[in-house]
């Protein structure tokens, strides 16, 4: 299952973040989170991603929700840790294949 949520402002798509449920793992993964770069610093990206969390606290089924994140990707990590309290978890060595640099960190929230 996927769960989908779109942005839009005065009409125009601006922003989406896309989610899959693991049921078996009991996780959700953050699969991407998007908004346009004239929008961004309005807010946008902190109501989808609180739409996901807030999805997440009513599903049972649910007891983690992480993501993964570029090691370069200061701005990032620090929007998650900040705001919504996720934790900077194991660091995977090449997990991108076509972007530089290659690593990234799993940053993750418990439910429950």
């Amino acid at each position: 299952m996927t769960l989908s949520k779109f942005a839009y402002y005065s009409g125009l798509f601006v922003g989406a973040v896309c989610t899959r449920l693991e049921a078996k793992n009991r996780k959700l993964y953050i699969m991407t989170l998007g908004v346009l770069a004239a929008y961004r610093g309005r807010g946008i990206g902190t109501k989808l991603i609180q739409s996901v969390l807030d999805y997440a606290k009513e599903e049972e089924r649910i007891d983690e929700i992480y993501l993964h994140v570029q090691t370069n990707n200061h701005d990032a990590m620090h929007f998650y840790e900040s705001r919504f309290d996720f934790i900077r978890g194991e660091k995977i060595e090449n997990y991108y294949r076509r972007i530089d640099p290659p690593d990234c960190y799993i940053l993750y929230k418990m439910q429950k």
